[in-house]
């Protein structure tokens, strides 16, 4: 069945593209804090919070998608044990089309790599301005 590698290509895409977003936002993130401290300015150090809030969004768009590829994966893989193929029809396309709003929200604050990094530099943003 070449839909299920298809949509297994698109999950492992968008673990590479939600990785990536991490490595900006922690370049940016650390250019600006170390900046910050440099020229001791706190407002600066603050700034991080909204750096981590951007990219912690960006990645968000991405994983709301990526929920959409998990359900899809979960379906054909629940058609290919049920021997039922009379129910299955192509739908990669159709994948990608918004479903559950607010389960593929939860499905990305729910992780704990997505929370924990974001919400590590926001409070390291914080100590930083407070130390200043």
């Amino acid at each position: 069945m070449l839909e299920i590698g298809i949509v297994q290509d698109n999950i492992a895409r968008f673990d590479s593209n939600g990785l990536q977003v991490k490595t900006w936002c922690a370049t940016t993130w650390s250019a600006l804090e170390a900046l910050a401290i440099k020229e001791a300015l706190p407002r600066l150090a603050v700034a991080g919070i909204v750096v981590a809030l951007v990219f912690a969004l960006i990645e968000l768009s991405y994983r709301r998608f990526q929920w959409r590829f998990i359900q899809r994966s979960r379906q054909i893989e629940d058609l290919l044990r049920s021997d039922s193929m009379s129910d299955y029809s192509y739908s990669v396309h159709r994948t990608a089309v918004a479903g559950d709003v607010r389960a593929e929200i939860m499905y990305s604050l729910r992780q704990s790599h997505f929370y924990l990094l974001y919400g590590l530099l926001a409070a390291l943003s914080v100590l930083v301005c407070w130390w200043l």
